[in-house]
């Protein structure tokens, strides 16, 4: 139950039926598919635990990859995200609501390469599904798609991003 205005924010965690209240519930939001090398997860009270299938992942998670890591995550609407070497990622929301299979969620990618699959959440709003960089926000309507980023620029290749806001620096979005 959210304090501030009244609502039961659900989610639903990946192949289950569990639903989960987001944040701080206790309950996942997903789960670790694959993790290959040095990969961890860094919970949002600072926890660093090394991943391992099966894991589950929670709102508030870091996702790290060393030189040698690489990681395949599958949430609660049964979008994918993988992760390459030297990366970072920080799930600052995933909200979904099974029996509408509505929801929202946003994902915030500092460094490193990075592939994803939509769910059930970007089919339902314009703006139900965000990946942020540090240079740009990338809107997701119903895709996939993938691309790097770091401090100097981001490349994003997909099927069908609709929106891309660019912050201070130059990015490129290339339709495939």
């Amino acid at each position: 139950m959210n304090a501030e205005n009244g609502t039961t924010e659900l989610a639903q965690a990946a192949n289950s039926s569990e639903l989960s209240q987001a944040p701080g519930s206790g309950n996942s939001i997903g789960k670790v598919e694959v993790a290959k090398g040095n990969v961890f997860i860094v919970q949002a009270d600072g926890t660093r635990v090394a991943a391992k299938a099966g894991q589950p992942i929670f709102q508030g998670d870091a996702v790290e990859t060393d030189a040698e890591g690489s990681i395949g995550l599958v949430f609660a609407d049964n979008s994918t995200f993988s992760r390459a070497e030297e990366g970072r990622m920080v799930i600052d929301e995933m909200i979904y609501d099974p029996s509408t299979q509505e929801g929202n969620s946003v994902f915030n990618v500092a460094q490193g390469v990075f592939t994803f699959v939509s769910g059930q959440i970007a089919k339902t709003d314009v703006d139900a599904m965000t990946i942020k960089t540090p240079l740009t926000t990338i809107g997701i309507r119903g895709t996939s798609g993938g691309g790097t980023a770091g401090s100097a620029a981001v490349v994003a290749t997909a099927t069908a991003i609709v929106a891309v806001a660019a912050a201070t620096a130059m990015s490129t979005v290339q339709e495939t």
